[in-house]
């Protein structure tokens, strides 16, 4: 459960820049979830366009569809905000916006196999095996309780249930449906995330 991306695979990157989504100083994070939306689209397409160095990668990388979006551009959001770099109110924008991106992250690659029909990734039985003795939550406290005994599941990876946390900020009816689609190993991609140095990237984008 707590493994990294296995051998033999590959990871497709990409970073939203989100000094974009600052308008009157003011980050938007409806649109910026719309991207996210968007951008998780176009690096699971990627995993059925590119070439691969050796025919054991590219079937391991399309039987579980990792794909790593991250950011870039989080100082000049902070400037654009007026936000010191490094402060309290620095610490809770970024805690703010990694929150909105895990959970539209998954739920996006939910969307991929509920509503896009796109089919989960074909490994996505590992998933189910992983909560095949778990109930799906009745109500906001039983959700709580659900959360704090995974976090005693070694089986259960750690950044998934920091994801499944922060739904803990939507409409209960939201979190219970994203926990029913997951139970049932409903997912596009087994790993969505990835916070990868932008440097180059940002000068390739000016």
């Amino acid at each position: 459960g707590k493994q990294p991306l296995p051998n033999f695979t590959s990871c497709n990157l990409g970073s939203i820049n989100v000094e974009t989504f600052v308008k009157d100083e003011k980050f938007d994070y409806s649109e910026f979830e719309k991207q996210v939306c968007r951008s998780m689209y176009y690096l699971d397409l990627v995993i059925d366009a590119c070439s691969y160095p050796l025919e054991k990668i590219e079937q391991r990388t399309k039987a579980i569809r990792p794909v790593g979006l991250g950011i870039m551009g989080l100082a000049d959001a902070a400037i654009k905000q007026n936000i010191v770099y490094g402060s309290k109110e620095f610490n809770t924008f970024c805690k703010q916006l990694t929150s909105s991106l895990s959970r539209s992250a998954l739920k996006n690659s939910i969307e991929l196999v509920t509503e896009a029909k796109k089919g989960a990734f074909p490994k996505h039985n590992l998933i189910k095996s992983l909560f095949k003795d778990w109930q799906v939550p009745n109500s906001k406290e039983e959700f709580i309780r659900m959360l704090k005994t995974m976090r005693e599941d070694d089986n259960i990876p750690i950044t998934l249930i920091n994801t499944l946390a922060e739904f803990k900020y939507c409409i209960f009816e939201e979190t219970k449906s994203i926990i029913e689609n997951l139970f049932k190993g409903n997912m596009r991609n087994s790993r969505r995330l990835s916070i990868a140095p932008t440097g180059s990237i940002s000068m390739i984008l000016d």
